[in-house]
């Protein structure tokens, strides 16, 4: 029998995959909203947007501002429209990666 092995995906990129069907959000260290579904059921959407966003923060590291303006750039916003959430999504993330013990 042929076994195949996957890579691991990386904790981070995980960690967003976990995080995206019932995010907490933040503005300004408060929770504003608690269990949003931020990108629907399309589970094709949610590796590409975590990869995107996870490589970002490797070659940027967890700036809020510059993750906002990466998330509405044209690399994150083919895989979702943040519009004007991409603030509050920022801030969301780089929290939830540093509670986690990621960042």
């Amino acid at each position: 029998m042929i076994e195949l092995q996957l890579p691991e995906k990386d904790p981070v990129e995980q960690a967003l995959l976990d995080w995206f069907p019932k995010a907490d959000l933040y503005r300004d260290g408060e929770l504003v909203h608690r269990g949003v579904n931020l990108l629907g059921g399309s589970a094709v959407a949610a590796a590409a947007y975590a990869k995107a966003i996870t490589a970002h923060l490797a070659a940027a590291g967890p700036d809020i501002a510059a993750l906002g303006k990466f998330l509405l750039s044209k690399d994150a916003a083919r895989h979702v429209r943040a519009n004007s959430s991409a603030p509050l999504i920022a801030e969301s993330i780089i929290t939830m990666l540093t509670e986690r013990g990621l960042l």
